[in-house]
């Protein structure tokens, strides 16, 4: 099945998105997860806690 994408004044809405998102929320959505990902792994290859360590 093909997904298809309509455009409106609100944004591009694709077939594949949640009721009411438009398609360029959720890729926005999928970059700011991916970024966060990466933030995460270069503090882990740094050895930085994630968290407070007890005192």
């Amino acid at each position: 099945m093909a997904e298809s994408v309509t455009a409106s004044p609100e944004g591009l809405q694709g077939s594949g998105a949640p009721q009411g998102v438009p398609a360029t929320r959720q890729a926005e959505l999928h970059l700011i997860k991916q970024r966060m990902q990466a933030g995460k792994a270069n503090k882990a290859r740094r050895g930085e806690p994630g968290f407070a360590l007890p005192m």
